[in-house]
């Protein structure tokens, strides 16, 4: 059953979210599937900057390691896209953002990435990861993060998109990032005010 998100005032944000921690936490691997956060492959700059915005008052620190990935096939759009592509990169400066070509490319180089972490024994450097994304394709990197003790949270951008079997793979805080609210935490919002 999915839970459901009551519209009304939000709470002040309280210790229950791990997501919200920054004090006295570790290291954290950061996995973004930016065409799934911005809910698309070819986003307006407008989306671009509001998901880099959201996502960086979640308290990236300067221990933690960034890989993200977007949609870009020079020949299937227009030079709009590969403007957006090239803003994308630039506002993620904290990072590695590589634009990959093909169906899932995005998803698949960042799985790619997890699993040379863990095949490498590189993951345990992390005492937290977190995948942001709600794609299936997740749920082995999950699940094998997991086993060698790496909690593993999930930070989406649309409860629907949120496959079933990544939410049973992942053991931390599951943050809807438009909504400000923690699915495993129904009655705590991530204070983006405090973070700022």
């Amino acid at each position: 059953m999915t839970p459901q998100l009551a519209p009304g005032p939000r709470p002040v944000v309280g210790p229950g979210c791990c997501l919200d921690q920054t004090q006295g936490r570790g290291r954290r691997l950061h996995l973004l599937d930016l065409d799934n956060l911005h809910g698309s492959g070819n986003p307006s700059i407008r989306r671009i900057d509001q998901v880099r915005n959201d996502y960086d008052r979640l308290g990236l620190m300067d221990g933690d390691l960034v890989y993200g990935a977007c949609m870009h096939e020079p020949g299937r759009w227009n030079r709009e896209h590969g403007r957006r592509v090239a803003h994308i990169c630039k506002v993620w400066p904290k990072g590695t953002v590589r634009p990959v070509a093909g169906k899932n490319g995005a998803d698949k180089a960042l799985v790619g990435k997890a699993l040379e972490y863990v095949d490498q024994g590189r993951i345990t450097w992390f005492d937290d990861v977190v995948i942001a994304s709600g794609d299936h394709l997740f749920r082995v990197a999950a699940n094998r993060m997991r086993r060698l003790g790496v909690t593993v949270h999930l930070v989406i951008s649309s409860e629907r998109a949120l496959a079933d079997d990544l939410r049973k793979a992942a053991d931390g805080c599951i943050l809807h990032l438009g909504e400000r609210q923690c699915l495993r935490h129904l009655d705590v919002v991530v204070d983006y005010a405090k973070a700022a």
